[in-house]
């Protein structure tokens, strides 16, 4: 009993050995992570062009949802088909970006 006491203390100190070296490991990083937060200074703003954008694609998938949307213009035929709706609205997308 005694050699298989002996052998269960040997593998609960590995496992314990292999915690401690995780547990630096992770230490390091996360000094790593601070180091270059604290360089990070400046934010990044979203365009204004890319929220105008954003907010016609939510207007044209309204439309579609309201049976409002035409295919071409106002006097084309009502869209009815999910996927030809998102087309249209990342088209109109498109167009507000430029």
């Amino acid at each position: 009993m005694h050699k298989h006491h002996e052998k269960k203390m040997k593998h609960h100190k590995a496992k314990m050995d292999h915690h401690k070296e995780k547990m630096q490991h992770h230490e390091k990083e996360m000094k790593h992570a601070k180091k270059n937060d604290a360089k990070k200074k400046h934010v990044v703003k979203k365009s204004v062009k890319g929220l105008k954008a954003k907010g016609k694609v939510a207007k044209v998938m309204h439309e579609f949802a309201n049976k409002e949307l035409h295919s071409s213009s106002k006097k084309g035929p009502i869209v009815k088909n999910k996927r030809q709706a998102l087309a249209i609205a990342l088209s109109e997308q498109r167009k507000t970006k430029k």
